[in-house]
């Protein structure tokens, strides 16, 4: 199982760029979890969590 880690990976997975999804991912109810560290907010989710949003919807 490979965990999508920033947002240019999970942008990527998507096709589409990181901007659009940083503005609309909470809109479109993907299921991306948040991870604090020291800096900012880390986005994380699995391959199988979005390809099962992907096929949901």
């Amino acid at each position: 199982m490979k965990i999508l880690s920033t947002w240019k990976e999970i942008a990527s997975y998507l096709g589409i760029s990181v901007s659009t999804l940083r503005k609309n991912w909470k809109n479109w109810g993907i299921p991306i979890k948040l991870l604090p560290t020291s800096k900012y907010k880390k986005p994380m989710i699995t391959e199988e969590k979005l390809r099962n949003w992907m096929m949901s919807n």
